[in-house]
């Protein structure tokens, strides 16, 4: 119904309110379940303490890992980032859903597991001792699924920087090696380990986005590696995250659209009653 029309007879004006509502409303439910399509940088390799992104402001940053063992993960400061520790069971049947501040990570249908990516030898060893601890951990999938993070506690209208980590120095070959990030159907790949070799390393990347609502959410699956020989599905994992808030934009607030809404109708509502006085 246009605007135009909405005030030919008495009744008429009801009916555009409720229509305004209606379609505003809509709008504000869909928004806290989009999943915006985040662009993605090159994928880089690992190399030092460098690699982690400082632009902006931190909003949380997670280190995965094993809720226990020699192994358990801690958290670390790399590059003047804190990534707190991020859980997950060594073996435990039926954990497919874990959740720490506002992020959650889930999988199905098989279990989180936290595994240990670290390794005694090569490049591993080039890192300093926090970084070590960062990739030295990592929470996987018990079985080829898609694992998904959830992302919390967004700002309609702000743009975010997400940065995530995956290096398996341990070499687990017949298990982890690609995964490929999806962010809203934008997709990128990272190798777990450049050198196919004990103590090499990974890739990162860094994905930027503007949130039309709460949450995001990006998924991890499991890739063979690179030239194909290896045919079996790999089980996709990750080691880190972090999500920064660069800026707001002028994209607005589903509550910010409803008192537009309504409002314009309220000022063209008055406007034809004084045209008939």
């Amino acid at each position: 119904m246009m605007l135009s029309g909405c005030f030919r007879n008495r009744g008429n004006w009801k009916r555009c309110f409720f229509f305004i509502a209606l379609s505003v409303g809509q709008v504000v439910a869909e928004s806290s379940a989009v999943a915006d399509v985040i662009t993605w940088q090159s994928v880089q390799a690992i190399t030092g303490d460098g690699d982690v992104d400082t632009t902006g402001a931190l909003v949380y940053a997670y280190n995965f890992g094993p809720d226990s063992g020699a192994s358990q993960v801690q958290s670390t400061t790399v590059g003047g980032v804190n990534f707190a520790a991020f859980s997950a069971p060594v073996y435990q049947a039926n954990v497919q859903v874990i959740t720490q501040g506002n992020a959650t990570l889930s999988e199905t249908p098989g279990e989180l597991n936290g595994i240990e990516t670290a390794a005694g030898s090569g490049s591993f060893l080039s890192l300093g001792a926090s970084y070590q601890a960062l990739l030295g951990t990592a929470i996987a999938s018990s079985y080829y699924a898609t694992m998904t993070l959830s992302l919390g506690g967004l700002e309609a209208g702000k743009s975010y920087r997400f940065q995530t980590w995956i290096s398996d120095s341990h070499y687990d070959i017949n298990l982890y090696n690609r995964v490929q990030v999806d962010g809203g159907g934008n997709t990128t790949e990272l190798k777990g380990n450049l050198a196919d070799a004990v103590g090499g390393l990974g890739q990162y990347v860094i994905g930027t986005f503007t949130a039309t609502g709460s949450s995001q959410d990006i998924s991890f699956n499991g890739l063979t590696d690179v030239s194909g020989v290896i045919q079996a599905n790999k089980n996709p994992f990750v080691n880190a995250f972090q999500l920064r808030l660069v800026s707001s934009s002028q994209v607005p607030e589903p509550a910010s659209m409803v008192i537009v809404g309504l409002g314009t109708l309220g000022i063209a509502y008055r406007a034809r009653r004084r045209s008939k006085g």
